[in-house]
């Protein structure tokens, strides 16, 4: 986390294949929810049960975006100061990333909601809750928002442990976080906050971490090691579409596959092997926040105006496809007017570095 621990930078900037993984993720999430959305408005019937069982995959989203969030809190402050002030302008970047347009979204839900849905059954407390990412209220108004409670509270243990150092930080960082998923389970505690505390999905973020570190370094890698773990990857996820994984605990069915996938594409990118396509196309991954939050307003949105329009349902699969890919397209102008501009000033504002990583 800092020269000394990091000998040469091994990336150009951005990590494209990772930005690609994350546009990737949010699609998978996308994919998930329209076809159940689809089905809750009468697009698709019966007949495509086993279509949508099999889009169950798309809940690994989540889980890859958690090892990715820990590869990108380790890369992003490679070069920093270890002190207090580092630790401020670390939480303050991450605030500005995840909080404003995460306010702006949770104000077109609530409108939309109250002029097209039905309005939200919250009281002012519970709003509240909400829009600060409370464990237990975070998905109250936008339903993904669940997830942002895990990452906002590895940002603090993450800027916590930033001033111990390169050496310890990362240490520190991991047997406290271990150490609180051992007494949660000793304990059994109740209650949201507990359950995000000791949560193991919290060891995804630390898979994260130390495959940044490793790959880091100036070892050699062999060239092989992406294509296993790449096709590894791919094989765990796709797996649970094929066999009864009910009991494996989500933390191996979908962490450990994720972590692969994040190894593989980061040593490969390291290695100077990322397919072109790869490239081109991660600025796709630009857009994934808004993406991973909009996508439930305008699957709606397009599902309401589909019904309205008395479009024949005997098409829904091509609907569906529609539905996506508006969430895609909307998702990318909201990113370039809203969230972009926003996230900038933002920064600007502290006067801080211009040049901020993507991820």
């Amino acid at each position: 986390m800092s020269e000394a621990a990091y000998p040469r930078p091994v990336f150009d900037g951005e990590v494209h294949s990772l930005q690609f993984l994350r546009f990737a993720a949010a699609l998978m999430v996308v994919v998930f929810h329209a076809g159940f959305a689809a089905r809750q408005y009468g697009f698709l019937g019966p007949a495509y049960d086993g279509v949508l069982n099999a889009s169950e995959i798309g809940k690994s989203g989540v889980h890859i975006f958690f090892v990715i969030s820990g590869f990108i809190m380790v890369y992003a402050t490679r070069r920093s100061e270890r002190d207090w002030r580092a630790a401020g302008t670390f939480f303050y970047r991450r605030f500005a990333r995840i909080y404003p347009i995460y306010w702006i979204y949770c104000g077109l839900y609530a409108v939309f909601h109250a002029s097209v849905l039905r309005p939200y059954d919250l009281d002012a407390g519970k709003v509240m809750e909400a829009v600060l990412l409370i464990p237990g209220s975070s998905s109250a108004i936008i339903g993904p928002g669940w997830t942002l409670s895990y990452e906002v509270y590895f940002y603090v243990c993450f800027a916590a442990c930033i001033p111990l150092g390169a050496r310890a930080s990362l240490k520190v960082l991991t047997v406290s976080m271990l150490a609180a998923m051992l007494l949660g389970g000793l304990i059994e505690g109740e209650g949201p906050v507990s359950q995000v505390l000791t949560s193991t999905l919290l060891i995804e973020f630390l898979a994260g971490v130390w495959i940044a570190v490793f790959v880091a370094t100036d070892r050699p890698f062999p060239a092989l090691l992406p294509p296993v773990a790449l096709t590894a990857g791919i094989v765990g996820l796709v797996a649970p579409a094929i066999v009864d994984v009910a009991q494996i605990p989500t933390v191996i069915l979908w962490g450990v596959p994720s972590a692969l996938l994040v190894l593989g594409l980061a040593v490969q990118e390291r290695q100077q092997r990322t397919p072109g396509f790869v490239r081109r196309l991660s600025s796709l991954g630009n857009a994934s926040y808004s993406l991973y939050l909009l996508h439930n307003l305008i699957l709606d949105g397009v599902f309401v105006a589909l019904v309205a329009a008395g479009t024949p349902h005997r098409f829904g699969w091509a609907w569906t496809v529609l539905a996506v890919a508006c969430c895609c397209a909307v998702s990318g102008y909201a990113y370039r007017w809203i969230e972009h501009p926003l996230h900038g000033a933002l920064i600007q504002s502290r006067r801080l570095p211009t040049r901020v990583t993507a991820i």
